[in-house]
């Protein structure tokens, strides 16, 4: 395994650490007290590296109950590439106009916690738009929890639940879709209305992107924000925010399928008629940590 947020595990498969969860009703991160864990984690990546990291099959060996760790079920360990920590500063040195103040392990940090932060938005709006589905509507959505894991030395990873199965991807960072390999699934129709449902519940400002996982239960979900910079003056959520981008693919080439008709979706605008109806705030998070 390659790199800076994985060299214990070079040396040793068990690891030692805290996990903290984010909470979204709260916008803040379960910093006290924290829950110890120590997990057992391959050495062999069980996928290919995505875009931004290496998943590493784990088990649990030890964990407090606040932990959310449970035993017997298997999680993945997500290991964060050098080239995406190198990447991420490169773009906030472009849009922020400054370089980084942090190191290379800081940065792998923050960027850990966005992505957490991100996927519990996600769910969040992947829970409210799987209750407007019709009760016999099969196969629901739902959005899997992720936790940060920080261990010695600056060590910090994000741990979710394994998904077992085929891994099927509906709609990229930039919401352009995948390729049907699924036949034009009812999932794949509930995919896209559910991007739908996440832009017109706050009213443009954001848009769930990067889809995928396996049956109903989605991981590594992006969210992409209308405006990239935020109140503190950091960019908004994880590095798959693809800001404007992703919205104006989502305003060109979105077209209304028989869920978002059914629950009433509007019609998609473009970004200047959408600039006039922005007045409430979005579920978004402070990307400053509340603690």
């Amino acid at each position: 395994m390659g790199g800076i947020h994985n060299l214990p595990v070079l040396e040793a498969d068990v690891l030692e650490g805290h996990i903290f969860a984010f909470e979204y009703r709260d916008a803040k991160w379960s910093w006290e007290p924290p829950a110890a864990v120590r997990l057992r984690v391959d050495r062999k990546a069980v996928a290919e590296a995505g875009g931004f990291r290496t998943p590493y099959k784990a088990q649990y060996l030890r964990a407090e109950p606040s932990s959310g760790i449970q035993p017997r079920q298997e999680y993945v360990y997500k290991v964060l590439l050098d080239t995406a920590i190198k990447e991420q500063m490169a773009t906030e040195k472009a849009f922020l106009g400054k370089d980084s103040q942090l190191e290379q392990v800081e940065v792998g940090q923050a960027m850990n916690r966005k992505a957490v932060q991100a996927q519990v938005v996600a769910a969040q709006l992947c829970s409210l738009f799987a209750e407007k589905l019709p009760i016999d509507f099969e196969n629901k959505p739902m959005v899997i929890t992720p936790y940060l894991f920080m261990g010695t030395a600056g060590v910090s990873a994000i741990i979710e639940q394994f998904l077992p199965g085929l891994f099927q991807k509906y709609i990229g960072n930039e919401m352009v879709e995948e390729a049907e390999g699924d036949g034009r699934s009812e999932f794949r129709e509930a995919a896209l209305a559910l991007a739908h449902y996440s832009y017109e519940y706050s009213k443009g400002k954001l848009i769930i992107t990067d889809l995928q996982g396996v049956g109903n239960l989605l991981t590594d979900i992006e969210v992409s924000t209308d405006e990239l910079i935020g109140e503190d003056g950091s960019i908004l959520f994880a590095a798959g925010n693809c800001s404007k981008i992703a919205i104006e693919n989502f305003q060109k080439t979105h077209t209304c399928n028989y869920i978002c008709n059914e629950l009433g979706l509007k019609g998609v605008s473009t970004t200047a008629t959408v600039e006039a109806d922005k007045e409430s705030s979005a579920p978004t998070t402070s990307t400053e940590d509340k603690q």
